[in-house]
C-alpha cells in the first residue's frame, strides 16, 4: 500500500513538474500576438531588444515570414524609472513614448500598407503595453499588449490592423547607460508631453541679441524659444509683436505656429561666463496651450 502511495505521488510530482515546464518556467523567449484573429509567432528568431538607464525600452521581434513588430515605452532623457505598470497609449495620454508597431515586410502598392502604427495622439484609447514582469538584475521582461494600428498605402488611403492577445514573456534586454544631455526642453502642448531629442542653442545678434533654443522631436515638432542675452534672473513676457517669445512647428498637422499671443519665461539659472540657461516658460493663447515648460541649456556665443 505505501508503495502504491509513492508511486502516486511520484506521478503527481512529475505532473506538476510539466504542468511548471508548459507555463514557460524554463525562461524560453515567448512573443506571439492574434493580428486581424490570426495567431503570428515572433518567438523564434532571437533578436536585440535593449533598455536604457531602466528608463527606456524597445522590444524588436521578427518572424520567419520577414514581418517584423516592435514595442516602445519611456523616454532614457527623462530618467523615469520604468515599473511594472499598463502603459497606455492614446486619449490624451500626456506620454507620446509609448508605441506599437508592425511591418508586413510586402511593400506599399495601391492595394496594400506595408507599416502600421498605434496612432499617439488619437483621442480614443488605441493600444497599451502593460509589463507584467521587469526583472533588472538578469534583464528579463515579460508582460502583454494589444492596439489598433493604422497604416497607409501608396495612394495615401489609410488601412487598420488590430493586434489582440499580444504576449512576451522572458525576452532579453541588453542594458546599457546613456548619458543624458546636459540641454534638455520638455513641454506639456495641448495635453501632449514634448521632451527634446536634439537641441540648437546659439546668442545671435541679429536684429535683437539673443539666445535661440530650439528644440527637436522628430514624432512631434519643433519649440523655439528666443530669449534676450541680457536676461538675469526672473520672469519675463512678451506679445506677438515682439521679437523675442516662443513659437512652435507641429509636425502631426504640418502646420507652424508663429510667437504666441503672449510668451512667457522665468529664468531661474543664466550664467554668462559658462553661457548656460535654465528656466521654465508658458504661453496664453487662444487656439494652443503650453504649459509646464522648462528648459536648460548651454549655448555657443557667437558674439563675445
Amino acid at each position: 500500500m505505501k508503495k502504491a502511495k509513492h508511486i502516486l505521488i511520484f506521478i503527481l510530482f512529475i505532473s506538476i513538474a510539466n504542468c511548471s515546464s508548459d507555463d514557460n518556467e524554463n525562461n524560453e523567449e515567448l512573443f506571439k500576438v492574434d493580428i486581424e484573429g490570426i495567431t503570428h509567432d515572433f518567438s523564434s528568431i532571437p533578436t536585440l531588444s535593449e533598455i536604457v538607464n531602466n528608463s527606456q525600452m524597445t522590444i524588436y521581434r521578427v518572424s520567419e515570414q520577414g514581418e517584423t513588430l516592435k514595442l516602445n515605452i519611456g523616454n532614457y532623457r527623462l530618467d523615469n524609472k520604468l515599473t511594472e505598470t499598463n502603459y497606455l497609449i492614446g486619449n490624451g495620454n500626456c506620454s507620446i513614448n509609448e508605441s506599437i508597431s508592425y511591418d508586413t515586410g510586402i511593400l506599399n502598392t495601391p492595394e496594400i500598407a506595408q507599416g502600421f502604427v498605434t496612432d499617439r495622439f488619437d483621442n480614443n484609447y488605441v493600444g497599451e503595453i502593460n509589463l507584467t514582469k521587469l526583472d533588472t538584475i538578469n534583464d528579463l521582461v515579460s508582460g502583454t499588449f494589444s492596439g489598433n494600428l493604422t497604416g497607409m498605402n501608396s495612394n495615401g488611403e489609410l488601412f487598420y490592423k488590430e493586434l489582440t492577445n499580444g504576449i512576451f514573456e522572458n525576452i532579453q534586454l541588453f542594458s546599457f547607460n546613456q548619458d543624458i544631455e546636459p540641454s534638455l526642453v520638455t513641454a506639456n502642448v495641448d495635453s501632449f508631453c514634448f521632451v527634446s531629442q536634439i537641441i540648437g542653442a546659439e546668442r545671435f545678434n541679429q536684429v535683437e541679441d539673443y539666445i535661440f533654443i530650439g528644440a527637436y522631436n522628430s514624432g512631434f515638432g519643433r519649440l523655439e524659444l528666443r530669449i534676450p542675452s541680457d536676461s538675469n534672473v526672473g520672469i519675463q513676457s512678451f506679445n506677438n509683436q515682439s521679437f523675442f517669445g516662443i513659437s512652435f512647428e507641429n509636425f502631426i498637422t504640418d502646420s507652424i505656429y508663429p510667437k504666441f499671443d503672449s510668451s512667457n519665461f522665468s529664468i531661474s539659472i543664466h550664467d554668462k561666463d559658462l553661457n548656460y540657461i535654465e528656466g521654465t516658460f508658458s504661453i496664453m493663447d487662444s487656439f494652443h496651450t503650453i504649459t509646464e515648460g522648462s528648459f536648460k541649456s548651454y549655448y555657443e556665443d557667437f558674439i563675445d
